[in-house]
């Protein structure tokens, strides 16, 4: 008797946990998909069913689908567009930091240019006061200038244009000489003076012939007038500085 009962106990039970179970997978399948949203337009138009076939197989996926799967994809595309960024973000700055050694080398470029037309000015500078110094030490040197007696100029007439000496009129520094040369076929005379006045005494060549020369240094700074006894004429200047 005892036995009995517990068979029926038991099998009570078993049919109890199998209500439960039914009930409870009816209640998460209407929770997952609405038979009446999801199937109904579909089974109206008699391509699936909700109890059979694609209904079943799709109840059966989202029933198994995975809740979190759409975050974790957001995720993997919110990933992959950060690294697609910062990559973005590296070549620029590679790019930037390019340019910036591409203007570093042209301005060190034109600063070397620069500095090597400067070496340039410098040296064509020092290259003029070098110049200037040796024509300054030249200058500073005595020099000899030459005065010639043209031909003809026995005759009256020189006078006139300036021209009984040639030149006429030097200019010279203290220390430096005059030597005058006598190309007429005519004698002359180069005499410190002037016509009017006489001879001044300073310098005189006395008579010199055609083809002589006559030289005579100037120590001090002044104005020197000079002129031809024979051909009186004949006036001259020397000024020495």
């Amino acid at each position: 008797m005892v036995s009995k009962a517990l068979v029926y106990i038991g099998i009570a039970v078993g049919v109890i946990a199998m209500g439960g179970a039914i009930a409870y997978g009816t209640i998460n399948q209407q929770s997952y998909v609405s038979e009446e949203a999801s199937f109904a337009p579909a089974a109206e138009q008699g391509s699936i069913t909700s109890d059979s076939g694609l209904g079943a197989e799709l109840n059966k996926e989202r029933w198994h689908e995975d809740p979190f799967g759409d975050i974790a994809q957001k995720v993997r595309e919110n990933a992959g567009a950060e690294k697609k960024v910062t990559e973005v973000e590296e070549m620029e700055v590679e790019a930037e930091v390019e340019e910036m050694e591409v203007e570093a080398e042209v301005e060190e470029m034109e600063v070397e240019a620069e500095v090597e037309e400067m070496e340039v000015e410098a040296e064509v500078e020092e290259m003029e006061v070098e110049a200037e110094v040796e024509e300054m030490e030249e200058s500073s040197e005595p020099q000899t200038v030459s005065v010639d007696t043209p031909v003809g100029t026995s005759v009256p007439g020189c006078e006139t244009t300036n021209e009984c000496w040639t030149p006429a009129s030097v200019t010279i520094n203290a220390g430096d000489t005059v030597e005058w040369t006598n190309s007429d076929t005519a004698a002359h005379t180069v005499t410190g003076g002037l016509p009017a006045d006489g001879p001044s005494g300073v310098f005189d060549s006395s008579l010199f012939m055609a083809g002589a020369t006559f030289s005579h240094t100037f120590e001090e700074a002044g104005s020197y007038d000079y002129f031809c006894m024979v051909h009186p004429w004949m006036v001259g200047n020397v000024q020495v500085n």
